[in-house]
Formats: C-alpha cells, sequence, structure tokens
C-alpha cells in the first residue's frame, strides 16, 4: 500500500525533516500450520560442479521444515511497527507498507485495513484514526 500525507508545518520539523508517522492492523489473521518450509540447495565446495563463469551448481537441494512456528498468528499487514513519511522521486510525501503474505485460505475474502496517521506538532501530536482500506484477495 502507498499512502499519501500532508508535511506539518516547518516550525515543527526536527533535522530539517518533518515527522510524520503511520501506524496499521488489520482484521484478517491466519495461523501457521506445521508445513512451512524452505528449500536450500546444497553444494560441495571441492569436489562438485562449477559453471564456466565459477558459480557452483548445487547437486541436491534439501527441504527444512520450520515446524517451530507451528500456531503462530500472523496478521496479514504488520501492526506492531510504526513507519515514517518521506519525500519520493517525484516529490510526494508518502510511505508504503507490504500487505501479505496471503494463503490460499484467504483467497476471495475480504480484508480490511486500519491505519491511523499520527503529526508530530512539538508539544502535541495531532492523530487522525478513521483511515480504513478494503481489498479482495485474488
Amino acid at each position: 500500500m502507498d499512502i499519501e500525507a500532508t508535511r506539518t508545518s516547518r516550525q515543527y520539523w526536527y533535522n530539517d525533516e518533518p515527522v510524520v508517522q503511520a501506524e496499521f492492523d488489520t482484521d484478517t489473521y491466519f495461523v501457521l500450520s506445521d508445513s512451512v518450509a524452505f528449500t536450500i540447495p546444497l553444494y560441495r565446495p571441492y569436489l562438485g560442479l562449477w559453471t564456466y563463469d565459477g558459480t557452483p551448481i548445487p547437486y541436491e537441494n534439501t527441504t527444512i521444515y520450520l515446524s517451530q512456528f507451528e500456531g503462530t498468528i500472523v496478521p496479514v499487514v504488520q501492526n506492531d511497527t510504526r513507519i515514517y513519511f518521506s519525500d519520493d522521486e517525484v516529490g510526494r510525501f508518502t510511505t508504503r507498507r507490504v500487505v501479505g503474505p496471503f494463503p490460499p485460505t484467504v483467497i476471495g475474502d475480504t480484508i480490511t485495513i486500519f491505519m491511523k496517521v499520527k503529526w508530530d506538532l512539538g508539544s502535541e501530536i495531532l492523530s487522525r484514526e478513521n483511515f480504513v482500506e478494503k481489498f479482495i484477495i485474488k
């Protein structure tokens, strides 16, 4: 998600930068099963095959199962951190939050993402919490 906000007045800036932050939350979570895994290649550094440009060629792959994460509840948007706004390459005051991953069980569902934006005004903070976006997962 790309989010755009207005800058604070220059009198409220710190180190020549406006301080505006966003927090996110969602109503969609999923639970990890015991089949979370990734595959890594295995190499034989001294006896294995190599390409002409010196890249080793794997002789086999192995799958690592991360069963220690079984039962972990995962939100579809990270909700435990704040992200700060900054100028993008065309001068807009933006920030970005990655949404996902989405397991196959949520395909076709509508998810809701809630956002709160806070503007630092020196001795006070102006906050708006009524930003809501809904998405259908395809």
